[in-house]
């Protein structure tokens, strides 16, 4: 079997949004980040040598996405509630053109960093990435992850009559395989604990073990590679 190993995307960008209980709450949580210019309604901050950038939107922007991305794990019933009521978002994008092979992972620390300092707002009902939505108390934990796996590829995971089926999101933003597990006979806690540990290797540079590997494979959810596990 070919090693899973896979180089990451040298610089790239990395982009998230938070969601706000109130319509005039992204601006000020903008302004409350240390560093943070206005331009041209975009605030802009440097964070260990990348630029971040946050820019306050209307609610419309993407909100079908935001409410049908919902994840069950990451959110309890109430924040549900205060995410369908939301009323701002503020989009914060971190980039960078270096050309090093950890190019990707200090970009997403970047921006880390900067969602670190707004979660601490009781205005954050939710953050949103592409495919994921989850609430304010799991942005706080993710926030303090290194890497930061739930930032940038969050698992699914749900128990079928089968078995234990569960996915990431996000690694192919990498151009990293996407990982998955069809109908295993572990618990869903066990599976997701599991994929979020490789997907953390695989993050900083590491390897699958070719043990855990099944097969090559397609990505459940869209057109994109991704390694079946035998966990």
């Amino acid at each position: 079997m070919e090693s899973s190993t896979s180089k990451a995307q040298t610089g790239g960008v990395v982009l998230g949004m938070v969601l706000t209980a109130h319509r005039e709450a992204p601006e000020q949580l903008a302004k409350n980040v240390p560093g943070a210019q206005l331009n041209d309604n975009v605030f802009a901050v440097e964070v260990d040598g990348i630029s971040v950038f946050l820019a306050p939107v209307q609610r419309e922007y993407s909100n079908e996405d935001v409410l049908n991305n919902i994840h069950p794990v990451f959110t309890s019933e109430d924040e549900m509630q205060a995410i369908a009521e939301h009323e701002g978002h503020l989009i914060v994008t971190a980039a960078s053109f270096a050309d090093t092979p950890a190019a990707r992972l200090d970009v997403a620390r970047a921006h880390q960093k900067v969602l670190k300092t707004l979660a601490r707002s009781e205005q954050v009902v939710a953050y949103y990435r592409e495919g994921t939505t989850f609430g304010p108390a799991a942005l706080q934990q993710a926030v303090q992850e290194d890497p930061p796996v739930r930032l940038s590829c969050p698992v699914w995971v749900w128990q079928g009559e089968e078995g234990v089926t569960a996915y990431t999101f996000g690694l192919h933003e990498w151009g990293l395989p996407e990982l998955q597990v069809v109908d295993s006979q572990a618990s869903p806690v066990e599976v997701m604990a599991h994929i979020e540990d490789l997907a953390g290797l695989l993050l900083v540079g590491g390897a699958v073990p070719d043990n855990l590997v099944e097969k090559q494979s397609r990505w459940l959810v869209a057109e994109a590679d991704a390694l079946n596990l035998s966990l």
